[in-house]
């Protein structure tokens, strides 16, 4: 009886062992954790316009002629809004096949939200006669060009944008990232194998004129990424 009692007293001892044992991992898989923490939360910043690489508004004009340098070619500074939002050019003359006028700025992303090209759209040109000795910022589009000096325009006058480290053109969905400055250049000329300028007829006077284009350019719309 009394061996019998003890076996009953250790298998009690054992069954407490294991309980307490139970209980300790059970304690240990459902520990307390607590967190805690400081947050605040910044208003998003949308902030994406052109900018000139020395920080001013005006965009000085780089003048390239193939194959002679010399003329009459010529164009005035490109200037940037104050809000970044347009950059404007008054007058680009350009005489003969070759001749280029290249502007370099930068587009920046001063803001923190990521951004990408939803769409790019292209002015409409409006088209008038241009006599010789007018000032080309103080023109009015007046009277009829010829046809074939719109449709030599039309096939080779060159206006793009690009960037500047790769030559590709600024295009659909590029993406530029909150804090990045991509170098552009705005690029105006006519293809050298155009066969002749546009223009180079005469008014009522005798006088040389050139097609005058009115309207030049390109809107290019950014949206949240």
């Amino acid at each position: 009886m009394e061996k019998e009692r003890k076996i009953k007293v250790l298998s009690l001892v054992a069954l407490i062992v294991a309980v307490l044992g139970l209980t300790v991992a059970f304690a240990a898989l459902s520990q307390t954790l607590t967190i805690n923490g400081t947050a605040s939360v910044d208003a998003a910043n949308w902030d994406v316009r052109f900018e000139s690489l020395d920080g001013t508004y005006n965009v000085s004009p780089t003048l390239s002629r193939t194959p002679n340098p010399s003329g009459s070619l010529y164009a005035e500074n490109l200037e940037i809004s104050n809000d970044g939002s347009t950059a404007n050019v008054v007058g680009v003359l350009l005489e003969r096949p070759g001749d280029f006028v290249t502007y370099d700025f930068k587009i920046s992303n001063k803001g923190t939200i990521d951004a990408k090209i939803s769409n790019i759209e292209e002015n409409t040109p409006v088209f008038g006669n241009l006599a010789e000795g007018d000032e080309i910022k103080d023109i009015v589009i007046s009277g009829t060009p010829d046809p074939s000096d719109v449709e030599l325009f039309n096939k080779y006058f060159i206006f793009k944008l690009t960037y500047t480290d790769t030559g590709k053109e600024v295009s659909l969905d590029d993406v530029i990232r909150a804090g990045e400055e991509k170098n552009v250049t705005l690029t105006i000329g006519i293809d050298i194998e155009a066969p002749k300028a546009p223009g180079g007829g005469t008014d009522e006077n005798g006088d040389g004129t050139a097609l005058f284009v009115k309207n030049l350019g390109m809107k290019v719309l950014y949206v949240q990424q």
